[in-house]
């Protein structure tokens, strides 16, 4: 059982790790691909077990079983509509720019998905601290 700063510093390395490894595999040679989907593998399943200790620690007995199956939900979710999106941006890139720009374009929007969680977590913990601490 992971201590919440722990926790926190887990995802938020997780985040990072997986942006970093999205944002760099359009521009690695195919022989060094190997060790940025190893940083992806690994930078992914930091983020689910800190993820769902989290759920279960600031959700009640009561609402867990529904507060993990949402958890899931949205992981499928972002399973289906990741792939879609990333067609879309690929296509309207490929109208636009060509060549290998549309491949491109679409791991870095994963990237930019991952960093775009971290910022939104790093403000919400920001803003209920300051809540917290307020009188």
């Amino acid at each position: 059982r992971l201590a919440p700063a722990r926790r926190r510093a887990a995802l938020r390395v997780g985040a990072l790790g997986y942006a970093l490894s999205l944002a760099l595999v359009p521009f690695v040679p195919t022989l060094a691909l190997a060790p940025v989907f190893l940083l992806a593998g690994v930078s992914s399943s930091a983020l689910y077990a800190p993820a769902l200790s989290e759920i279960g620690e600031r959700v009640g007995d009561d609402g867990r079983a529904r507060a993990m199956g949402a958890f899931h939900v949205a992981g499928c979710v972002g399973m289906l509509l990741g792939p879609a999106l990333a067609g879309i941006t690929s296509a309207i890139v490929r109208r636009h720019a060509g060549g290998e720009a549309p491949h491109q374009a679409a791991l870095l929007l994963g990237a930019l998905a991952s960093v775009a969680w971290l910022v939104a977590d790093l403000l919400v913990r920001a803003r209920a601290e300051r809540a917290a601490s307020s009188p």
